[in-house]
C-alpha cells in the first residue's frame, strides 16, 4: 500500500528529513510512476531542495492526473504567493496562470494573478484578472479594494467610485476606501 509510504514521506519532510522522504517516495514511484500524490510529495521534495522548475512541473504533471484534487491547486497557489514574497515574480504568474487554465473558476488565483500585473503596472492585464475574481466572490474586499484602485488609475472613475463605494458597504470602517472615494467625488 502507498498510503503509509506517502504519509511517512511527508513527516519526514516536515522534519527536514529530506533524503529518508525522498527514499519511500522513489519506492512508490517505482511501483505507480504516475500516482497524482506520489508526484505531489516529489514536487514538495525539489521544493525543499531549492529545484523550483521541477517542483513546478512535478506538482503541474499531479494535477493534469488529478485535475479536481484541491490539494494540488492549493499547494501551487501558495507557492506562487511564497515565490512572489520572494520576488520571483515570473515563477509566480507562472503559476497562477497554469492554476487557471486548471481550474478558470479559482478565484484566489485571479486575485493573485490581478494583484501581480498591478505590481509590475500592467493594469490592462490586471482589469480582467480582477473582474473575474470580483465575479466570482463578489464579498472579497481585497479584490473589490483592488480592482477599484485599477479602475481609477485606467481613469475610469465612476467604475471606481462604485466599486470603492462597495468596499465601504462591505467593511465600513475601511479608511483607505473612504479616502479614495471621497477623493474621486470631490473631482469635477
Amino acid at each position: 500500500e502507498p498510503g503509509p509510504y506517502i504519509n511517512a514521506a511527508l513527516i519526514l519532510i516536515k522534519l527536514g528529513d529530506l533524503d529518508n522522504a525522498q527514499q519511500l517516495i522513489d519506492l512508490v514511484l517505482k511501483l505507480e510512476p504516475d500516482m497524482p500524490m506520489a508526484l505531489h510529495v516529489q514536487a514538495k521534495l525539489f521544493q525543499k531542495r531549492e529545484q523550483l522548475g521541477a517542483a513546478y512541473e512535478t506538482l503541474l504533471k499531479a494535477l493534469s492526473l488529478d485535475p479536481d484534487n484541491t490539494v494540488h491547486q492549493n499547494t501551487l497557489l501558495e507557492w506562487g504567493g511564497q515565490y512572489y514574497q520572494q520576488g520571483k515574480i515570473e515563477m509566480a504568474f507562472t503559476i497562477f496562470i497554469a492554476l487557471l487554465k486548471h481550474n478558470p473558476n479559482f478565484q484566489e488565483a485571479h486575485y493573485n494573478l490581478g494583484v501581480l500585473y498591478i505590481q509590475t503596472e500592467n493594469y490592462g492585464r490586471a482589469l480582467p484578472a480582477l473582474q473575474s475574481a470580483v465575479g466570482l466572490t463578489p464579498q472579497d474586499v481585497d479584490a473589490q479594494y483592488a480592482l477599484a484602485g485599477v479602475y481609477e488609475t485606467l481613469g475610469q472613475t465612476d467604475l471606481a467610485a462604485e466599486h470603492y463605494a462597495y468596499v465601504l458597504a462591505l467593511q465600513p470602517n475601511r479608511t483607505d476606501a473612504k479616502t479614495r472615494l471621497d477623493f474621486l467625488l470631490s473631482q469635477p
